[in-house]
């Protein structure tokens, strides 16, 4: 099977008033239904866990770190 990829941006709100933080993704899958298996992961991470440490050295939200983020939005199209 040959393998797809998706890119885009997701966008990571704190808070229900926030603007967001927009961060860039690439997904390599086979088919959409990997792809959609793969954004739940991500998201349920983030609603669950809250900011990953590494990723939060790289953009700076440190106070980030185990809270759950109010919500996750996918911006994401398969690239041509």
């Amino acid at each position: 099977m040959i393998m797809k990829t998706y890119e885009g941006t997701f966008t990571v709100k704190w808070h229900k008033n926030d603007n967001g933080s927009r961060r860039p993704i690439t997904i390599d899958c086979n088919d959409k239904q990997e792809l959609h298996k793969e954004i739940r992961r991500i998201k349920n991470a983030f609603m669950t866990e809250g900011e990953h440490p590494l990723s939060a050295a790289i953009y700076g939200t440190h106070n980030k770190v185990g809270v759950p983020a109010h919500s996750v939005k996918f911006y994401i199209s398969e690239r041509k």
